[in-house]
């Protein structure tokens, strides 16, 4: 009775959902809680963020609590015994400290370095999973030019063979058909290698099967431009450029640390306040007194270094000679900046310019190919010309595959280098040129 169901129940559970296909974004979002660098790094800027408790706790009143008990035994018979204990309560409060005021405004320099240096460390992943994603792209690509390649040099041999054993052709065809088959082959095998370790490396970021990858639409890559200008792309650098911000930070805390070294010149002003409970027994020759004393004090205490052997000027001076330094590292950045951005807006410029020739040179050498071969059909070309120019379709389509990809990655370095991969758009006209649809679906 129950059969037909059992059946249909089993006829459902083995059929197996296909996992949607993951864009770039998918795969942006997957790195950022499943890399162990990165996770590595937030609880590296977490605990740098508790620089700002700290430094501020020296500011704050301190309170210690203390408490004793002591008892003798005495080794001679008439030796008085004494017994004691009793407790006291001690606090402080700063009132001048220049050099803690400087450690404390250097924690939350040291907690915004922290969030600066996360920054890097998280564009720089993005950019990785982004690489990783075309190289798995691209190897799919050069493994369907290629197995294309294969089919038509197939295709050859089995005409070669054909118009040999007629008398229409010599076996010189067929040896360079075989040549080309040979080589598409070895093509296919190279191809499937550098796609096994793109990914490789790509699930190593994400954590994604690979296998469930979204193809992007090679005719929207070139409708993907960029309008800003290249100076537009400086000013945005200089604003937002996550390594300048961090320099910049550096420097701060360089100048609060010449603060500190000077602050140990000036007096140090601390109040405290204390209030003690003490008993004391002495027994002695048969007598005992008991001795309770308790009380409480209220004072201000004041330090002021007079002479430290010139240890004091020596911190200032490197102090100060350390912040020269990171003036200097700052100054290198924002020609680092300048200079990457340049390069990027040229890598963007060229990339464009390379999809649009190498789109026309494809579509060339396709026309090439079917005049090859209605040549041959009416014996003005031969077959060697045929294979030149399969070869020669194959390597265009190799070329502007990885073309649209180092464009497409170009675009994301330089809303890097201009601090606007997080926030820019890039990311989004990368993502609409993508087809939701996987390379490959679970059967």
């Amino acid at each position: 009775m129950n059969k037909p169901w059992t059946a249909l129940f089993t006829l459902l559970c083995s059929w197996s959902v296909a996992t949607p296909a993951f864009d770039l974004q998918d795969a942006w979002d997957a790195a950022l809680g499943y890399d162990a660098s990165h996770s590595a790094a937030a609880y590296q800027r977490l605990a740098a963020q508790e620089n700002i408790p700290q430094a501020r706790a020296a500011l704050l009143p301190q309170v210690s609590l203390n408490g004793s008990y002591q008892r003798n035994f005495p080794i001679e018979p008439d030796s008085p015994d004494n017994n004691s204990y009793g407790y006291n309560v001690q606090a402080t409060q700063t009132l001048f400290d220049a050099g803690k005021f400087a450690d404390y405004k250097q924690g939350k320099l040291a907690a915004k370095l922290a969030d600066a240096q996360f920054d890097l460390s998280e564009q720089q992943l993005l950019l990785n999973v982004s690489q990783a994603y075309f190289d798995v792209l691209t190897a799919y690509d050069l493994i369907s030019a290629s197995s294309a390649s294969k089919k038509l040099y197939q295709r050859q041999l089995e005409q070669a063979k054909t118009m040999f054993d007629v008398g229409a052709a010599t076996i010189v065809d067929t040896h360079e058909a075989q040549a080309g088959l040979d080589n598409a082959q070895v093509q296919v095998l190279n191809a499937e290698q550098k796609l096994h370790l793109a990914q490789q490396k790509l699930e190593y970021y994400t954590g994604l099967n690979p296998n469930d990858i979204a193809r992007i639409d090679g005719k929207q890559v070139s409708r993907i431009l960029n309008h800003q200008t290249l100076s537009e792309w400086q000013q945005l650098a200089y604003l937002g450029n996550t390594n300048i911000s961090a320099k910049q930070l550096a420097v701060e805390q360089a100048r609060a640390a010449v603060q500190k070294a000077r602050a140990h010149r000036y007096p140090k002003v601390e109040l405290q306040a204390a209030y003690q409970d003490q008993h004391q027994q002495v027994s002695s020759m048969g007598f005992t007194e008991n001795v309770h004393s308790k009380g409480a004090s209220v004072g201000v205490n004041m330090s002021l270094p007079l002479y430290t052997g010139g240890g004091l000027n020596s911190q200032v001076r490197q102090a100060q000679l350390e912040l020269l330094q990171r003036e200097d590292e700052l100054t290198a950045s924002k020609r680092d900046t300048d200079l990457q951005v340049r390069e990027q807006y040229l890598n963007v410029q060229s990339g464009l310019a390379q999809v649009h020739a190498l789109e026309q040179l494809v579509l060339t050498n396709r026309k090439k190919l079917e005049s090859s071969q209605l040549g041959q059909q009416v014996g003005v070309r031969s077959n060697l010309d045929v294979i030149d120019a399969q070869k020669t379709l194959a390597d265009s389509e190799q070329q502007l595959a990885k073309a649209r990809y180092d464009y497409l990655q170009a675009q994301l370095a330089l809303a890097q280098a201009a601090g606007q991969l997080q926030s820019g758009t890039a990311l989004q006209q990368i993502n609409a040129a993508i087809r939701q649809q996987p390379l490959r679906k679970t059967p």
